[in-house]
């Protein structure tokens, strides 16, 4: 009976938001608002601003549920319909669940030992088997597509070649890594930032097509980055991947970053902001360049034909151009990710940037 009154009052917030278009509300602790999971929520993973947990109230698939931050001294609640990932399961499930993947950690670190006789080699063995099992404990239709992307410097973008493997809860990597050695890593969606969300609806507001390729979130696409998938129509953004690349920018560029906060919000930005801003300046370029190979792919010109990824890279200066977007924030973020290793297979440092820059100054002359 409790729960389903405290369930009542977050389906109150929800409708509160939903009512008034608004993105977001900010709820003190100290009001007496009951816990998320007091009132049936589950443990989700959403974007990360500095918040202890986050939950989520069960919907239809594909309908607006409410997701909640839990800080310190508040509760942040949104509504959204990205995906998210149940860390709790349900409890019948949950049982079978645990006890498999215990039981392949347990098997795998026997191997691993024994194959190593350290125990770092006990670790690595437990871990892939939680990887596998967990591939394999998916139900739901999966999907195959080769991935090339961003790594870690020097070569941001263009060095990994990698498998994907789609399941409904996650993403499953294989391939090999930047030692040249086999890897085997996966991603989780998490739910993406409404005014992120907004934006990219502002983006696709701009372009002639005909249906918008769905966003998603993921916590690490392991270097890739972002990706679009012609297959399914989707656009996939790795959260951990943005802040690599934002840290990047603002190890070379960090007062310049900061000097173009405090022109656009009148304040200097503390050392707790600057990251959080580089993190969605790194997002909204990622995005609109994802969203320049939809357009390729539709049909849109390509000025940099064969090179797709340059295309994007233009279209993406365009697409800022249009909404009034930094044209200095955007040269920094693609010279970042510009490629300089010998095994490069996307454009270098200099070419994203003038791509971009071709885009950004075409579009502000009308061509």
């Amino acid at each position: 009976m409790i729960a389903d009154q405290n369930q009542r009052t977050w389906m109150a917030v929800q409708r509160h938001l939903q009512a008034n278009g608004l993105p977001s509300v900010v709820i003190p602790r100290g009001r007496g608002f009951p816990h998320p999971r007091e009132a049936g929520a589950r443990l989700t993973s959403t974007w990360p601003v500095g918040q202890i947990a986050d939950y989520t109230f069960e919907g239809v698939p594909g309908e607006p549920v409410l997701a909640v931050r839990e800080f310190a001294d508040r509760w942040e609640a949104f509504v959204d319909v990205a995906p998210s990932v149940n860390l709790a399961a349900p409890a019948g499930e949950q049982t079978q669940a645990v006890a498999t993947v215990l039981g392949a950690a347990l098997l795998g670190g026997a191997l691993g030992a024994a194959v190593s006789n350290r125990r770092e080699g006990a670790l690595i063995g437990a871990g892939i088997a939680v990887l596998l099992v967990a591939a394999l404990h998916d139900t739901g239709e999966t999907k195959n597509y080769a991935v090339k992307g961003t790594s870690p410097m020097p070569c941001f973008k263009g060095c990994l070649n990698r498998n994907v493997q789609r399941h409904p809860r996650r993403l499953l990597f294989t391939g090999r890594g930047l030692a040249g050695g086999p890897e085997l890593k996966s991603a989780t969606p998490v739910f993406g930032p409404a005014d992120m969300v907004a934006e990219y609806r502002e983006m696709v507001g701009l372009t002639n097509l005909r249906s918008a390729p769905a966003l998603e979130f993921y916590d690490d696409l392991h270097g890739v980055g972002g990706i679009f998938s012609a297959a399914d129509w989707t656009i996939l953004v790795g959260v951990r991947d943005m802040d690599q690349i934002a840290g990047a920018v603002l190890g070379r560029w960090s007062a310049q970053v900061a000097a173009i906060y405090t022109q656009s919000y009148g304040s200097i930005p503390s050392a707790q902001t600057l990251p959080v801003y580089a993190r969605e300046v790194a997002t909204r370029r990622c995005i609109a360049h994802e969203l320049g190979h939809a357009l390729i792919y539709s049909g849109a010109r390509n000025p940099y034909a064969p090179d797709d990824e340059a295309g994007a890279d233009y279209w993406a200066g365009r697409l800022d151009a249009a909404r009034g977007r930094s044209l200095e924030l955007g040269e920094m973020f693609f010279w970042t990710i510009g490629c300089t290793s010998s095994s490069c297979d996307h454009p270098s440092p200099d070419v994203r940037a003038a791509a971009y820059r071709a885009g950004y100054e075409s579009q502000l002359a009308g061509r």
